[in-house]
């Protein structure tokens, strides 16, 4: 059975413990997975409000399933009303994998990080990518060490986060506009060679620590709506479309890969990507993470 910290799901027979951890309070749902049946999780390393956790109705709709082992009948919230993830994966019992996934809400939707991603595009300025690239790597790494001082026997996947569909504007314009065309065209362009040094750091403590990753960013399409929020932008009748969000073909995406790194027992450090097809998962790829492949990876659809 599945052990979750936040979030609701169910894996069958597997023994196992997906968290997936975002550095900030995350502003939006930010990443789900189709594993058997859906299964939905999101936390933070640091801390959560519940009054402002995206996921607090799926927290809810766990009390009113049948699990057989009560870990997962409850949100672990504090007494000071925050969800601590790593205290809380202090607590659990039988974790075989945990599913770390930050580099999407946390970056793309912070303004620091924008300000200084947008302004590296600046002639001369390229160095405040590369410091943004660091100072994330280094919250990484502490990050990937309290996890695994939190759960020493357990299986770490890191995933690099997907690229959103080339329509949606990252800053919140309509490409009805014109600023917000021009800032979803500037981002269709330039956010592969901004996100690249961040996506870079993962893969060199990933090939430090022998750990399989899963890259989202070759698997989604950005020119396929099929893959983020509900589909088809037609089939968005009451709420605003979303190109920042997974879509239930694209949580399968998500789930072969997780599966098939999971299944990785090579003990190399390893990338897992997807060739799709439209809405079809065509096959999974797996690439040696060894020598220079970190310098040499770019960021995004190949």
């Amino acid at each position: 059975m599945i052990r979750q910290v936040n979030g609701v799901g169910d894996f069958n027979d597997f023994p196992l413990l997906c968290i997936l951890l975002s550095r900030y309070r995350f502003l939006s749902p930010g990443f789900s997975c189709c594993m058997g049946r859906m299964f939905n999780a999101q936390c933070s390393a640091v801390c959560v409000c519940v009054a402002d956790n995206s996921w607090y109705w799926y927290g809810e709709s766990k009390k009113k399933v049948g699990f057989a082992d009560a870990q997962d009948k409850q949100y672990y919230v504090s007494d000071d009303g925050f969800i601590h993830s790593i205290e809380n994966l202090k607590l659990l019992r039988n974790v075989r994998v945990i599913v770390i996934s930050i580099g999407g809400n946390d970056v793309y939707l912070n303004p620091r990080i924008q300000s200084e991603l947008v302004k590296s595009l600046l002639p001369g300025q390229a160095y405040r990518r590369h410091e943004v690239a660091r100072q994330f790597g280094v919250r990484l790494r502490k990050i990937l060490n309290a996890v695994e001082s939190a759960a020493p026997l357990a299986r770490i996947v890191p995933v690099i986060v997907y690229h959103p569909h080339y329509d949606f504007s990252l800053l919140g314009m309509t490409s009805a506009s014109c600023f917000g065309y021009l800032a979803s065209t500037v981002q269709k362009w330039c956010l592969s060679r901004l996100v690249t040094p961040m996506a870079q750091q993962t893969l060199l403590l990933a090939q430090w620590k022998r750990l399989s990753v899963v890259d989202l960013s070759r698997t989604f399409d950005p020119k396929n709506e099929e893959h983020y929020g509900t589909g088809s932008k037609q089939r968005c009748v009451l709420a605003s479309w979303s190109g920042a969000e997974p879509s239930v073909v694209s949580t399968g995406f998500i789930s072969r890969l997780v599966i098939e790194a999971m299944k990785d027992k090579s003990g190399n450090a390893t990338v897992h990507w997807g060739v799709t097809r439209g809405t079809e998962f065509v096959r999974a790829v797996v690439e040696q993470n060894e020598r220079d492949y970190a310098s040499r990876y770019v960021f995004g659809p190949q």
